[in-house]
C-alpha cells in the first residue's frame, strides 16, 4: 500500500476595490491564484521495485485557463534535488536512466504559467529497491481512529490501543485486509493491550472519563462478541493508582503477567477465571527498575535498565530468579527468545545470547545498529530502525549475519511483530502514527 499525504488548499479570499476618481464605478483586480504541482506518481513516500520510472504530476486545481511550463528537480539522498529538466510543457518526465537501486530519491516540480507566475510544488520522495522486504497490505491511521500506541494479535483478530480513543478490534482472517469490527472509544484511555481467545486486557490511564470503568488499573473485556466487547473484570484490588505504574503485560496460558514499576519493581501473576476475574496467583519483587517482560516456556524474562532477570515460573505461586544478564546498554526495547537464543534490542544495538545453559547466559553476537523493535520467525531475525527493516540469518549461531536491508519509506517503526511466519504488523508513531498490516516477501536468502 502506498501512502499518499493529501493536502487541502482553500482558494484565497481576495478582497479589494479600487476607486477611480469620484466615479461610482468600482473595479476588482484579483491576483493570480496559486496552483502548485500536485498528485505525484510515484506516490510520495512510496517504494518501487523497478528502475523504469516516469515521474507524473498534476495540479491542485484545474488549469484555470492557463498554460504551464515546468522545471523538474531530482536528487538521490538529498532534500535539495538538482535541476534535471527545464521549461518542458508535459506533466511527466522519464527518469529511468537516472535511478539506481537502494536509493531514496527526492523530487519536486516548479511550474510557470503564461502570466509569468511561478507555482512551486512540495518536495516528494520515493525509494527504489529491487527486492522489497515486505508488502504493506492495509493500514490504520491516526486521522481515522486515534493514535495507535500499542497492539497485539491473537488468532484472526488484531487489537489496537488508541490512547484517549479507547481501543479497536480488527478482523485479519484473510491476512490481506484489516476489517474494523469495533472502534468505539468508550470514554477510556488505553495505552497497553493484550488478548487471548476470550478476553482483551487493557491498561487504563488516569484520564478515563467513563464512571463504569476503574482508573489506573487493568481491566478485562469480554470479546466473545468482537462487535460489542463488555467490561468483565479488573484488578484494582491490587493495582489502583497512577504510581505504581503498569509497564508491561503478557498473557500466557491461564495467567496474565503484569510488570508494575514503583519504589520497587513487582511482577504480578494473575490467574484469569472463566468470567474474566483477576485472582492473584503469584508475586515477585525486585529492587532494580524493571519494565518489560517476555514469557518463554517455564521462564519469565523481566527486563529494565541494563539488565534482564530470568525467573523460573514453573510454580507461579513461587517465581524465583535463577540468573541475570547485564546488558551493555541503558535502555532495553524488546526481548525475544527462540531455540536457546535470547535476542535483545537496545539503545546501543542488538545483542544475542546463548541461553542453552540458562544459568550461564553467554553473549555470542552484537551489532551497533539502531533498533526500535524486532521479531524472530523461522530462520530469520527481523529488526526495525529508522526507515528500514534488517534481516539476519540465525541458522548458524557462530556466524549470525545480516542478509537483507530493505528501505520502508520515511517511517520509524517502533513496534514490529510477525504472525504465521509471513504476515505481521508494524507501527509508526509520531507525525505518521500508522499501524500497517504487511506480508513478508522474501525468505530465500
Amino acid at each position: 500500500m502506498h501512502t499518499k499525504l493529501l493536502k487541502v488548499f482553500l482558494l484565497p479570499i481576495l478582497i479589494g476595490s479600487v476607486f477611480i476618481g469620484c466615479s461610482d464605478d468600482l473595479s476588482f483586480e484579483p491576483g493570480p491564484a496559486k496552483n502548485p504541482p500536485a498528485y505525484p506518481s510515484p506516490d510520495d513516500m512510496s517504494m518501487v521495485s523497478s528502475l523504469n520510472q516516469v515521474l507524473y504530476w498534476g495540479h491542485e486545481m484545474n488549469d484555470l485557463g492557463r498554460n504551464y511550463r515546468y522545471d523538474v528537480y531530482l536528487g538521490a539522498g538529498s532534500a535539495n534535488p538538482e535541476l534535471i529538466a527545464e521549461n518542458i510543457d508535459e506533466k511527466y518526465f522519464d527518469v529511468s536512466e537516472l535511478l539506481q537501486f537502494k536509493n531514496v530519491y527526492y523530487w519536486k516540480v516548479e511550474a510557470r504559467d503564461n502570466e509569468g507566475e511561478t507555482h512551486k510544488g512540495d518536495l516528494w520522495r520515493f525509494s527504489v529497491d529491487e527486492h522489497p522486504g515486505f508488502e504493506a497490505l492495509w493500514e490504520l491511521r491516526e486521522t481515522d481512529n486515534g493514535a495507535v500506541l500499542d497492539y497485539c494479535i491473537n488468532g484472526d483478530f488484531a487489537y489496537f490501543a488508541r490512547g484517549d480513543q479507547g481501543f479497536s478490534i480488527y478482523d485479519i482472517s484473510d491476512l490481506g485486509t484489516g476489517i474494523p469490527l469495533f472502534q468505539e472509544n468508550l470514554n477510556i484511555e488505553c495505552e497497553l493491550i493484550s488478548a487471548d481467545d476470550e478476553f482483551a486486557y487493557l491498561r487504563l490511564e488516569r484520564t478515563s472519563a467513563n464512571p463504569s470503568f476503574p482508573r489506573y488499573t487493568i481491566v478485562s473485556m469480554d470479546i466473545s462478541n468482537p462487535y460489542d466487547p463488555q467490561l468483565a473484570g479488573d484488578c484494582s484490588e491490587y493495582i489502583n493508582s497512577f504510581k505504581p505504574f503498569v509497564g508491561d503485560m503478557r498473557k500466557s496460558g491461564d495467567y496474565l503477567f503484569v510488570v508494575v514499576i514503583g519504589s520497587t519493581s513487582e511482577l504480578y501473576i494473575f490467574e484469569i477465571d472463566e468470567n474474566g476475574q483477576f485472582n492473584l496467583a503469584g508475586l515477585y519483587i525486585e529492587d532494580t527498575e524493571l519494565y518489560g517482560i517476555t514469557i518463554y516456556a517455564d521462564n519469565a524474562f523481566v527486563y529494565g535498565e541494563g539488565s534482564i532477570k530470568i525467573l523460573d515460573i514453573t510454580d507461579v505461586s513461587n517465581p524465583f530468579n535463577i540468573s541475570s544478564i547485564s546488558i551493555p546498554a541503558n535502555d532495553i526495547w524488546e526481548v525475544k527468545v527462540k531455540d536457546g537464543l535470547l535476542f535483545t534490542a537496545t539503545n546501543k544495538g542488538l545483542y544475542i545470547y546463548d541461553i542453552s545453559n540458562i544459568n550461564l547466559p553467554e553473549m555470542i553476537h552484537e551489532d551497533p545498529a539502531t533498533i526500535y523493535d524486532m521479531d524472530v520467525t523461522g530462520d530469520y531475525l527481523y529488526i526495525t530502525s529508522y526507515n528500514y527493516i534488517k534481516t539476519y540469518d540465525i541458522r548458524d549461531t557462530q556466524a549470525i549475519r545480516e542478509v537483507g536491508d530493505f528501505y520502508t519509506g520515511p517511517f520509524c517503526y517502533t513496534s514490529f511483530d510477525i504472525v504465521d511466519d509471513y504476515y505481521g504488523f508494524a507501527l509508526s508513531p509520531g507525525g505518521f502514527n500508522v499501524a500497517y498490516g504487511f506480508r513478508i516477501l522474501r525468505t530465500d536468502y
